[in-house]
């Protein structure tokens, strides 16, 4: 998690979690929103290829805030995948850009 924590220029050992996201263009763009300590982001990836979803039972239900637990940038352009570990999903996917906006 260290490698997302890097990418926000925050401390490694900072919670990260997820609050929303939106799937646009019938999945081309695809768009989460989170909270990193107090820093507010927006992770966006654009010209997605393939997405790859998990998901896994919550006990207790689904909260607001989905904890990032592992995060790998992968490679633009298709090169090479994207993988996020939430404590809810995982998720795989080839994509062309990605941006990250603070604030």
């Amino acid at each position: 998690m260290s490698a997302f924590a890097d990418l926000l220029a925050v401390p490694a050992d900072t919670p990260i979690f997820f609050t929303a996201m939106t799937l646009g263009a019938w999945g081309a763009t695809l768009t989460l929103t989170g909270q990193a300590g107090r820093t507010m982001f927006t992770l966006r990836y654009e010209e997605c290829r393939e997405l790859r979803w998990r998901t896994y039972p919550v006990f207790g239900g689904i909260t607001a805030q989905i904890a990032l637990v592992d995060f790998s940038a992968g490679r633009d352009g298709h090169r090479s995948p994207a993988q996020l570990l939430t404590d809810s999903f995982a998720l795989w996917l080839l994509y062309g850009k990605m941006r990250i906006e603070v604030g």
